[in-house]
């Protein structure tokens, strides 16, 4: 009897614990299961919101109005000044619609101005224009001082162009930045005043806007409160003009002549080296369309790019591209050569008018009648095949102008 008692014992003893540790091994294998599932989870959001942060900033209308509010009370403070602080803040004709995370390194706000009727602005400050030192123009003779500015003001606007202006005195500056000297109220503080325009001279778009306005290459520029300048706001980007051929075409004409404006209407060539749908403008008036390039900041002087190309380092081309203007590596040294190997004509046609990944459409021209398409295929893929091999020569000139007479007559040809 206690034999039997002892065996049955012993058995269910041994299937218990047989069973107890078969649990507590699945036990644990699920508990490393779930901590692996809960790390690879917190992994996937950290990233998820890294990427966020880093690609596209968060946008805060709260913090858009506080520094509209900041901008305000300093410009009722007499401390910064603009033509357009007062519609901003005295008689609020221009009014905060929202912002965007759009900007990269700037502050960038939509605004409206009812003036004589409502205008669509831009309201942009680049954020380390509002960094100045408070020490930089408060002490010192107002001569020493003066001449500080101007040094600084001639290297900021020459650095961005690589072209040579001087300002002999401070109200040269007042009516290249402000146009009317009446801008700055009487009685103003030097310091203020040289601070307001040291800020707006550190930012290459408004200084390229200033320096380029009778060519319409870039939004209008409509005025400043200190460091913030506004722009209009375009209504449109080649993202969103594909409705019809003849709406296609008649972007596709201006985008040439901006072409020819770029190459032939500033002090040099100009260089657009992010072209891409969405910074291109599109604007209509009179019935008349207008393109204009939205990110002035990708907007280079060829003297200027090719200085900076001779100071790179490289093991390949892929080391001599600034965006969409390419280089060309010289292996043997390890350095760039002074050469751009590609046009605006160039990168138009592969990224805008043919069928790339740079575009949503499939391309502005996709889809001509059939009257014209082998021969619109044909110049497109000679245009794309454009190799700028030699700066000084006008063979690539010739063959630009001759490509833009060949694409333009076949469009004409079908609307």
């Amino acid at each position: 009897m206690f034999l039997y008692i002892f065996l049955v014992f012993g058995f269910s003893s041994l299937f218990y614990f047989a069973g107890a540790r078969s649990f507590l091994r699945w036990a644990l294998n699920t508990v490393k299961f779930l901590v692996v599932c809960m790390r690879l989870t917190i992994l996937l959001y950290a990233s998820c919101i890294v990427y966020t942060l880093t690609t596209s900033p968060p946008c805060s209308d709260e913090k858009a109005l506080q520094a509209i509010d900041k901008l305000c009370s300093d410009a009722l403070r007499g401390r910064v000044f603009g033509n357009l602080c007062g519609p901003l803040c005295e008689t609020l004709d221009i009014r905060y619609s929202s912002c965007t995370s759009q900007g990269g390194e700037k502050d960038v706000f939509y605004v409206s101005w009812n003036n004589i009727t409502t205008t669509s602005l831009v309201m942009k400050r680049t954020r380390f224009s509002d960094i100045l030192s408070n020490d930089i123009y408060s002490s010192g003779k107002e001569r020493d001082l003066e001449k500080r500015l101007l040094m600084k003001i001639e290297s900021l606007v020459n650095g961005h162009l690589h072209i040579k202006k001087s300002f002999k005195s401070v109200q040269d500056v007042l009516r290249l930045f402000w146009t009317m000297e009446k801008n700055v109220p009487i009685g103003s503080k030097k310091s203020d005043v040289f601070r307001n325009l040291h800020g707006l001279a550190l930012q290459k778009e408004f200084v390229l806007s200033i320096l380029c306005h009778n060519d319409d290459i870039f939004p209008k520029l409509h005025g400043s409160c200190g460091s913030f300048y506004f722009v209009e706001r375009m209504p449109f980007t080649l993202h969103d003009v594909g409705i019809s051929w003849s709406a296609r075409v008649a972007v596709a004409l201006k985008l040439l002549d901006l072409t020819h404006q770029l190459n032939y209407s500033f002090h040099g060539k100009l260089h657009v080296c992010d072209i891409k749908e969405d910074n291109i403008g599109v604007s209509y008036h009179n019935n008349s369309v207008k393109v204009h390039i939205l990110d002035a900041d990708s907007v280079v002087l060829n003297d200027n790019l090719l200085i900076e190309m001779e100071t790179r380092h490289c093991v390949d081309d892929a080391g001599c591209a600034e965006g969409n203007c390419r280089g060309v590596c010289n292996t043997k040294i390890g350095r760039c050569q002074r050469q751009l190997i590609n046009t605006n004509l160039q990168v138009i046609c592969q990224q805008i008018f043919s069928d790339s990944d740079a575009n949503h459409h499939h391309g502005q021209l996709r889809h001509p009648p059939f009257v014209i398409r082998k021969g619109l295929e044909e110049i497109l893929q000679e245009c794309i095949s454009i190799q700028n091999v030699d700066e000084t020569d006008d063979k690539t000139a010739l063959q630009e102008m001759e490509i833009i007479h060949k694409i333009r007559d076949l469009l004409l040809n079908t609307v």
